[in-house]
């Protein structure tokens, strides 16, 4: 399993499960509609991959990967030739976005492996696991870049999106927005969900969708097709997770 960031809903615990889906779809072509983190798609067997996020810091990020992967991986490897480097450098960096796309890609990185959650907004103080863990995830990176040189990558709204790709060898993953959640750049309003709901109709490949189980969803989208029961690492207050699937076939 390779992960590259800390990051909400990375849906981990879901990866057989939709690479199945994916398999008996038939389709060739997968299309993460919500990217974020990268989690799913990068731990997903597909001939093709279209990676998506609205959000410019994660679809930068995974341009520069793709487009200057050992630029980026070297300046990564420099500023945590050590834990005092690393310490270092998250003192002194102020994590704003600026204006040179590799740098910003590079504090991407390193914002969300040294915070709690992967939120970005609030950072651990432990410079030995922080050190350990940026050392993992900088691993990962690396054992993923030929894998991630191969994707398409787009920076769109998911109905632009979808509208672009839509075609029967098409396969759409969608993982969108917590409701309810602030956790992200773009979160989702009622009017989103709507819209997305009402978007499904048109859709002349396979999709699968996930959601969290709640009344609000089910209000909107209905039953699901299916639902999986996973364990909750997250909290201490539920011992499991429900997770609806929905799918057009």
């Amino acid at each position: 399993m390779f992960r590259l960031f800390k990051y909400p809903g990375g849906k981990n615990v879901s990866i057989k499960d939709i690479q199945n889906v994916f398999r008996s779809s038939g389709s060739d072509i997968f299309i993460d509609v919500f990217g974020g983190s990268g989690n799913v798609i990068l731990n997903v067997n597909a001939s093709h991959k279209i990676y998506n996020d609205i959000d410019f810091n994660m679809y930068n990020f995974f341009i520069e990967a793709k487009a200057h992967f050992f630029e980026l991986y070297n300046y990564l490897s420099e500023i945590s030739k050590s834990p005092d480097n690393l310490q270092e450098y998250i003192k002194r960096e102020n994590f704003s976005d600026g204006n040179d796309r590799l740098i910003s890609a590079a504090n991407l990185f390193v914002r969300l492996n040294i915070s709690f959650g992967g939120m970005g907004n609030s950072y651990a103080t432990r410079e030995k696991s922080i050190y350990t863990q940026f050392i993992k995830k900088l691993e990962n990176l690396y054992d993923v870049h030929n894998d991630i040189k191969n994707w398409l990558i787009e920076n769109m709204d998911f109905s632009s999106l979808i509208d672009h790709y839509n075609g029967r060898d098409a396969f759409f993953y969608m993982d969108p927005p917590y409701p309810s959640k602030s956790w992200y750049n773009h979160n989702f309003s009622d009017s989103d969900y709507k819209r997305l709901h009402k978007l499904l109709k048109s859709i002349s490949g396979k999709y699968l969708l996930n959601f969290y189980d709640s009344e609000y969803i089910r209000k909107i989208f209905g039953n699901p097709s299916f639902i999986r029961k996973y364990k909750n690492h997250n909290s201490n207050n539920e011992e499991y997770r429900y997770l609806l699937f929905y799918k057009n076939w």
